[in-house]
């Protein structure tokens, strides 16, 4: 690639990079120059007519790939509305990174658009109403979790519904009632009403969300989430827990979610998760010491079903009543 094609490339790299988006061409030359720039191995294209230097795409989160692609999408097609996952990223929701690889936009019955590219799923509206987020245009809050409700599965829709509750964007009544409403038999009716049921605000992210969405399924009883927990080292200090359960015969478990995902969850890069786990190592040994037994699983570990079942059923941790759900 000549120095020319590579100024070029590198000026629209730079400028999307700034802007926290990737990049595309306008122009033909600019097309010509990253294409350039993609056969000499410096750039890749993330989805047709997308594009980011190899080294700042292979150092995002997942999450953050995503919500790149929608500000670039949203840059180039102003008047275009992301629906269900996509809009639910711009709000800032939970959304599980299984769900973040494909860019959905609301079309009306108006509306012919083809984007060429399986990366894109277009859904067809009958209310054309939006909201700008951020400056991207998205389906209303309560249509966007309706959507994303329906079309998820329950662990998935859990860490979204939550995420609304604990960032206080919709009260529970409020959902409930647009889905009632507005969802009256629909695909995917049922898992959105069971969500409605045990979503709760006070879930830390959406790693603890899914995590506590495999316990209701097993039938476990339900922990107290986010406890405050003595901390018998320190006078007056205090540790947040996870999940706590306080059992009949007045024994306490303590149930922590490992590892760095459940904060790449929510938007964080590598060095804040391993800051945070740090501190988890650090807290380990005090959260010992006041006399609870504290169970460790991992995010893996969490959504592994028949493991989690045997390490809730030795700790000791109850079936609930209603188990048949």
């Amino acid at each position: 690639m000549g120095r020319r094609g590579q100024k070029i490339a590198s000026r629209i790299l730079d400028g999307a990079e700034a802007e926290g988006r990737f990049a595309f061409a306008i122009e033909r030359f600019e097309a010509r120059s990253l294409q350039r720039a993609c056969a000499a191995g410096e750039a890749v294209e993330v989805s047709r007519g997308y594009f980011a230097r190899v080294c700042y795409h292979d150092g995002l989160p997942r999450r953050a790939r995503a919500m790149h692609l929608i500000r670039a999408v949203a840059r180039k097609h102003p008047s275009w509305v992301f629906a269900s996952f996509s809009a639910a990223l711009v709000y800032g929701l939970q959304v599980s990174n299984g769900l973040t690889d494909v860019v959905h936009l609301a079309m009306s019955e108006c509306e012919n658009r083809s984007v060429g590219d399986g990366r894109f799923h277009c859904h067809l509206v009958r209310d054309a109403s939006f909201v700008t987020v951020a400056g991207i245009r998205v389906t209303p809050l309560k249509t966007t979790l309706l959507d994303c409700l329906c079309q998820a599965n329950f662990s998935q829709g859990l860490a979204i519904a939550d995420s609304a509750l604990h960032w206080r964007l919709v009260d529970a009544d409020g959902l409930r009632e647009h889905v009632e409403r507005s969802g009256f038999r629909r695909k995917g009716i049922r898992t959105a009403r069971r969500v409605l049921r045990w979503m709760d605000g006070r879930s830390d992210n959406g790693g603890e969300s899914m995590a506590r969405a495999v316990m209701i399924e097993l039938g476990f009883q339900l922990p107290e989430l986010q406890v405050e927990v003595a901390d018998p080292l320190t006078p007056g200090g205090m540790w947040r827990v996870d999940f706590c359960w306080r059992l009949p015969d007045g024994r306490v478990v303590i149930g922590e979610l490992d590892g760095g995902g459940k904060y790449l969850a929510d938007g964080e890069g590598a060095a804040e998760a391993l800051d945070h786990m740090r501190r988890e190592r650090l807290r380990a040994p005090r959260l010992n010491l006041t006399g609870a037994m504290v169970i460790r699983f991992s995010f893996e570990q969490a959504m592994d079903r028949a493991y989690m079942e045997r390490l809730l059923t030795n700790a000791g941790v109850p079936r609930r009543v209603d188990a048949c759900l």
